[in-house]
């Protein structure tokens, strides 16, 4: 029976068996393939993805499973007639795609995605304005160009100077271009402020951001809490245009950081990338910036443990715990009954590091 059905087949050869096809496979994309079946989505190395339908509406979520940039067009099996929608959860906002095209029962749609983004890819029936391909510089840094709808249009964002070949929906090429100013650092000269009885001093002086962790004393290296970082810098007049849009990249962060500019909270920020469009929140002239970072726990718990002098306690609760006051006096600010951290672990790297940056996107 085996010999009647496979013959003498090889791997990846076919027979017809009456109405059917047999495929000498365990491939199940090669078997797709012969029996040209179109997969359900084809998408760059790096992102995965799950699908499913409610009605007629297809809702795909798409992750970036690496630690890179990824700008590439992906291929939704998704007839033409519906238009493609992008949905972060995150920040509960819903955007058009701003650059997609359909082609022989595919809707092909160009993706950004920042390391470990995740977003979900909406169709639904209607119409919108969109580019049908935007092409760059292989060369190209895959963040260095991008596309949004803005007042009903697309726009480009370069990040840094370069070109783009857009096709618009009539079929017409357009190369598009800018020219990018340099971004400003402003990784020196911070002024950080403690909470009170967190073992920190009121305040410090930071020439050049780095963790707390490293700093040489002990109340900074061990703090665990809220501490406010605050800087004045200048903004010259021509680097504020309406074409122009200001993005705060924070660098490292350990952990969360909420952002205020001149007063007013723009963000709160909590995973990579620590970034923000502040463009709104700014003017030409004199800013105020002030970054409020909550770290962990882990250090004041090492930093505890190091602690030579013992807390009076009765039975195994420390008398100050007992009493609910914020620490001992003689320098514990901290208590666990599970003891996750010993004193001679290293500290974990902690509060805004840096690089602090304003980069300039020129929309065109």
């Amino acid at each position: 029976m085996v010999e009647k059905i496979w013959g003498s087949l090889k791997e990846g050869e076919t027979r017809k068996m009456g109405k059917g096809t047999l495929v000498n496979t365990a491939d199940n994309i090669e078997i797709m393939r012969v029996l040209q079946i179109v997969p359900d989505v084809t998408l760059p190395k790096g992102l995965e993805s799950l699908h499913r339908r409610e009605g007629d509406v297809d809702i795909y979520f798409v992750y970036n499973n690496t630690d890179e940039y990824i700008s590439h067009e992906a291929e939704f099996r998704v007839e033409g007639g519906k238009v493609p929608e992008f949905w972060y959860a995150d920040e509960t906002r819903m955007e058009p795609a701003p650059v997609w095209r359909s082609e022989e029962g595919r809707t092909i749609v160009r993706m950004d995605f920042v390391p470990r983004e995740s977003k979900f890819v909406i169709f639904r029936p209607g119409n919108a304005v969109h580019l049908l391909q935007m092409k760059t510089s292989e060369t190209k840094d895959a963040s260095a160009v991008s596309a949004r709808i803005v007042d009903n249009k697309v726009h480009l964002f370069f990040s840094e100077s370069g070109e783009a070949i857009v096709t618009k929906t009539d079929g017409k090429e357009e190369k598009i271009t800018a020219k990018s100013v340099a971004p400003i650092d402003l990784s020196n000269d911070w002024q950080v402020n403690f909470p009170p009885d967190a073992g920190a001093p009121e305040s410090i002086q930071l020439k050049k951001l780095i963790s707390l962790s490293e700093y040489p004393e002990d109340g900074v290296r061990y703090f665990s809490g809220t501490a406010v970082y605050k800087r004045e810098f200048s903004l010259p007049a021509d680097r504020k245009k309406s074409n122009r849009r200001i993005l705060l990249s924070l660098g490292t962060v350990k952990n969360l950081a909420e952002v205020k500019v001149n007063g007013k909270k723009v963000v709160l920020l909590w995973k990579d990338p620590f970034a923000a469009d502040i463009t709104d929140y700014l003017r030409s002239g004199k800013n105020t910036l002030e970054i409020a970072v909550t770290d962990l726990w882990v250090n004041r718990l090492i930093g505890d443990a190091r602690n030579p002098v013992s807390a009076p306690a009765t039975g195994e609760w420390p008398d100050w715990v007992l009493a609910d006051k914020p620490n001992s006096g003689l320098g514990h600010y901290t208590y666990t009954p599970w003891k996750g951290w010993k004193a001679e672990e290293a500290l974990q790297p902690s509060g805004l590091i840096g690089p602090v940056v304003l980069r300039f996107l020129e929309m065109r």
